[in-house]
């Protein structure tokens, strides 16, 4: 009995021994993956017995988990064409979004916002023709999708989890896909913002979780699905994929199959403002979608270089986030022109209205003697030369001369997307932990929002015309970048202008797009803006122009 027990924990130890080394990879095959494995011979079919092996559609792979000597014996197999390790994927955002809670009014509840973005590629020149239809077909691949947020759930019709390989419309516990689901289609419904194509169509598909990461098997199981999804429904198809990682070859046969299919597919470029595309960008055929800022300027992290296709809006994105998720700090000024900031760390949640004074640097000597009392005071961030003053000064001085809320306002466009990292609590850290002086432990600061220095002229240009409203809330919108906003301008730009001319192909898509793009620095194609600007309006007026009352399209001479 005890050698039989021996045996049995000999026998267990060795398979736990081996299991532990295994690690995830993908193998393509020249069998149909269904069968693959009976089809390899060698014994594969008994030796990858009770492991779990996942199976694509559209293209001959497997993934599995292999042992290094089984992946040398697969490698000089006649039956196998690659094999690649399973690695990781990210979102393409910069930035994250505060949970603490606030029973704060939302604007956004009985109001519309018009993102920067839809003026920038002129999509609501289009509006007057069509705002899409349920022809067009968007798949947001990213970290699934609110499908019960109000300036969404008219467009969600289904979708897939790769985590839980099932079809289903997965819920976005994370916020980017349905940040990106409403920049391509918000509904213009009189709340919140609209996207660029708002009648369209969304499928929602799963491959990054709640901390926004992912992995190559995951992409390419949702690509297989939308290409699957595709054929079984028909329609005019485009994907979205606002994220980035490495290259393979199974990757890269997936979105081969994908354009092959008659599917636009849309990547970021990626966020490291390098000389190099993250995958799914470099692959053949995707569209490379880089990032510019309100200026219409090619943004600082947004990467560049060769397969660069088109740029469009990508900072300070106003766009959904799933219901109550977002905290968010803004100041409207006269005219209800909404400026997006961020509230400094330290601040409490309020909503105040009033008169607003520019209080200079924020210094004892730039309040004037009686002018602040009850109003808003715009500080300006710096020093004077004499020492560093801190941003807890600056409020503290204006909190003193009876200021009820606090702007300040970037000093520099070098830094002005750091305002994620403003901050009123100064602590100091050592190994026992971290402490804040006493004279500033408890004290009490007004609202406080930081806005850039683009804003903050904007904002300084009304002084003296009327009021502004400053807020630091709970939120079912916010405001993020990356070249994963970058991305759904593009791939919204695609469905608005297929749903005006749906009897394009998709090659005469891909040609208008490339044609009627704003064209940024050196003429033709260049390396850090690729063929430039996307534009709604020219790519619809290109396919076709009679819908606009136009008998011929404006043609710009092909670039290579």
């Amino acid at each position: 009995m005890k050698r039989a027990l021996y045996i049995l924990l000999a026998l267990t130890v060795t398979l736990t021994a081996t299991a532990a080394e295994r690690q995830r990879y993908i193998i393509g095959t020249k069998a149909p993956s269904r069968i693959a494995t009976q089809a390899m011979g060698g014994g594969w079919a008994e030796r990858l017995a009770g492991r779990q092996i996942r199976t694509f559609n559209s293209i001959r792979a497997i993934a599995v988990d292999l042992t290094e000597q089984e992946v040398a014996e697969l490698r000089g197999s006649g039956d196998v064409r690659y094999i690649t390790p399973v690695t990781r994927i990210w979102l393409n955002d910069l930035g994250g979004i505060d949970l603490t809670p606030s029973a704060n009014a939302s604007p956004y509840e009985s109001t519309q916002s018009i993102p920067w973005g839809i003026e920038a590629i002129h999509a609501r020149d289009v509006w007057k023709v069509s705002k899409g239809d349920s022809t067009i077909n968007v798949a947001v691949v990213d970290t699934g999708i609110d499908a019960q947020h109000p300036d969404i759930k008219h467009a969600i019709v289904g979708g897939y989890n790769a985590f839980k390989n099932v079809e289903e419309i997965p819920f976005d516990d994370h916020r980017h896909g349905t940040h990106v689901a409403g920049t391509i289609a918000a509904a213009d419904n009189n709340i919140g913002v609209v996207g660029v194509a708002p009648n369209v169509r969304i499928w929602a598909i799963k491959v990054l979780d709640s901390h926004g990461n992912g992995s190559n098997e995951g992409l390419v199981a949702g690509v297989d699905w939308v290409v699957k999804k595709k054929a079984e429904v028909g329609g005019h198809w485009i994907m979205n994929l606002s994220l980035g990682g490495k290259g393979d070859d199974a990757q890269d046969e997936a979105f081969g199959r994908a354009i092959t299919s008659g599917m636009l597919v849309f990547a970021a470029a990626g966020n490291q403002g390098l000389p190099g595309l993250d995958y799914p960008a470099s692959f053949a055929g995707v569209f490379a979608v880089g990032a510019l800022d309100e200026a219409g300027d090619k943004i600082w992290f947004s990467n560049f270089g060769a397969g660069l296709t088109f740029m469009a809006p990508g900072v300070n994105v106003i766009s959904s986030v799933p219901r109550g998720l977002a905290v968010v700090g803004d100041v409207v000024i006269p005219g209800d022109t909404r400026l997006n900031g961020v509230a400094l760390r330290g601040s409490p949640k309020a909503d105040i209205s009033g008169e607003f004074v520019d209080a200079g640097l924020g210094r004892v000597q730039d309040f004037p003697p009686g002018g602040i009392a009850g109003k808003v005071a715009i500080v300006k961030r710096g020093n004077d030369g004499s020492g560093m003053m801190y941003f807890r000064e600056k409020v503290r001085n204006a909190k003193l001369a009876g200021a009820k809320a606090v702007v300040v306002v970037n000093d520099d466009d070098v830094n002005k997307n750091d305002l994620e990292t403003w901050t009123l609590i100064l602590e100091t850290c050592d190994p026992k932990g971290c402490t804040v002086e006493p004279e500033w432990k408890d004290y009490e600061y007004p609202l406080t929002i930081g806005i850039t220095q683009a804003n903050g002229a904007k904002l300084l240009a009304q002084l003296g015309k009327g009021q502004v409203a400053v807020s630091h809330r709970n939120e079912d919108y916010a405001p993020l970048s990356g070249t994963s906003m970058s991305t759904p301008h593009a791939a919204g730009t695609a469905a608005l202008a297929w749903a005006v001319a749906p009897n394009a192909t998709a090659e005469q898509m891909r040609n208008a797009l490339i044609l009627t793009s704003r064209d940024q620095g050196e003429p033709g194609w260049d390396w850090e803006t690729g063929y430039g600007t996307i534009n709604a309006f020219a790519v619809a007026k290109y396919l076709n122009p009679a819908a606009f009352g136009l008998s011929t399209p404006r043609r710009r001479g092909a670039q290579h």
